[in-house]
């Protein structure tokens, strides 16, 4: 059986993610770094659709912060991977990076909305493949 999870790892100060236009995650604002560990696990395979595009949505909110911050926390104010998890028939299970891990360190302009994270999903064969969607002004 496969299954389709998200893995969060860290937040700080906000993340919503949705999935056609579904809130799977809110971490609401916390003004203290959430680290996970082990990761927060998110599964997803429910709400991916079988026919058409899946749009899978990671908005992120950089909160104010002061030197004690960045000496004090994660330096990373996101961190997640989507994985694949493949379960056999005793129980055990093997994850597969379908999305690598992203690290986002940003502390350049505190208060603002980073460029949210966009993935296209669309089943092929057996398996949904995930293609990041960069915005139109990216490279």
């Amino acid at each position: 059986m496969k299954e389709y999870l998200i893995l969060i790892s860290a937040v700080d100060n906000r993340l919503i993610i949705t999935l056609n236009d579904k809130e799977v995650y809110d971490s609401e604002l916390s003004h203290k770094p959430l680290i996970f560990e082990p990761p927060l696990q998110l599964p997803i395979t429910h709400l991916l659709q079988p026919e058409g595009d899946n749009l899978l949505t990671f908005d992120f909110y950089n909160g104010g912060i002061t030197a004690t911050d960045i000496e004090h926390s994660n330096p990373y104010h996101f961190e997640y991977r989507i994985v694949e998890r493949s379960t056999d028939d005793i129980g055990g299970h093997r994850d597969k990076d379908v999305v690598p891990r992203v690290m986002l360190k940003d502390v350049s302009k505190p208060c603002i909305w980073l460029t949210p994270k966009r993935y296209s999903v669309k089943k092929e064969g057996e398996a949904f493949v995930f293609c990041e969607v960069k915005p139109a002004y990216q490279s």
